[in-house]
C-alpha cells in the first residue's frame, strides 16, 4: 500500500507528546508561492492533513476517500495536486521511510508515481520556479520606491541581486537621502540607483561640507 508523509512536518511542528491537541500555523504560508497556487479547497485540505499527519505520526495511507472522510469534508481531496506541488510525499515502504520527508528515496517516490504522472509533476515544478524566479524581490521593490530617483528599474533590479545585506543597504540610503534633503540635491544630480547600488555607495562617508555644517548648528 501507498503511503505518504507531510513535507517537513517534524521541522515545523514540535512537541514531545503523539497525537497532540494542537498544531502550529506559521504566518510564512501567507507568502509561500506554491501555497499560492494550489486551489482554495486543496489549501484547506492541505491544513487539515496537517492536522490528521500530527495525530498518526505523519504516515497516512494514500487514499483521498480515507483521507476525505477523516477530516470530514464533502469534496473530494485532490491529494495529486498536493504532491505535485511537493507539500505531500509518496512513500511505498513506511518502515523503511521514516527519514525526514524533506529527504525522500528515489526508490519510494519513483516507483510510487507512475512515468506520465512523474513528467507532469516535473514540468509543474519547473513552471512553478519560472514564475517563482520571475517575481521582483520585495525588499527590492522597498529600496525602489524608497530611492529617490526612479529611473534604470531592470539595471537597479540586477544590481540588488548582488547585494548581501539589504538591512546595511537601507541604512545607508536613509543617511544618503537625507544628505540629499539638506543640501537640496536635484535630483538629476541624485546617481542612478544602479549605479548607487553597483559602486556601494551606501558605504561611502557624506561629504566633509555637509558634515561640518551639521556640526556647526549644533554649536
Amino acid at each position: 500500500m501507498i503511503y505518504f508523509k507531510v513535507k517537513n512536518l517534524e521541522k515545523y511542528q514540535h512537541y514531545k507528546d503523539r497525537n497532540p491537541p494542537w498544531i502550529k500555523l506559521y504566518l510564512t504560508l501567507l507568502t509561500d508561492y506554491e501555497f499560492s497556487c494550489l486551489q482554495d479547497a486543496s489549501k484547506l485540505h492541505l491544513i487539515l492533513i496537517w492536522l490528521l499527519a500530527s495525530k498518526y505520526e505523519n504516515e497516512l495511507p494514500y487514499d483521498k476517500n480515507w483521507i476525505r472522510e477523516s477530516i470530514h469534508c464533502k469534496d473530494e481531496v485532490n491529494l495529486d495536486e498536493l504532491s505535485s506541488y511537493g507539500f505531500i510525499i509518496k512513500i511505498n515502504n513506511v518502515a523503511n521511510c521514516l527519514q525526514d520527508a524533506s529527504i525522500v528515496l528515489a526508490s519510494c517516490t519513483e516507483s510510487a508515481i507512475p512515468r506520465d504522472q512523474r513528467s507532469e509533476n516535473r514540468n509543474i515544478k519547473r513552471n512553478i520556479k519560472e514564475k517563482k524566479d520571475s517575481l521582483p524581490d520585495p525588499s527590492f521593490l522597498i529600496f525602489y520606491e524608497s530611492y529617490p530617483r526612479h529611473i534604470g528599474k531592470s539595471s537597479a533590479e540586477k544590481a540588488w541581486k548582488k547585494i548581501r545585506s539589504s538591512e546595511e543597504v537601507m541604512e545607508g540610503l536613509e543617511r544618503w537621502k537625507q544628505y540629499w534633503d539638506s543640501e537640496r540635491t536635484e535630483q538629476r544630480f541624485i546617481p542612478y540607483p544602479a549605479t548607487w547600488l553597483n559602486k556601494n555607495q551606501w558605504l561611502d562617508e557624506l561629504p566633509v561640507d555637509s558634515l561640518s555644517d551639521e556640526m556647526a548648528a549644533y554649536k
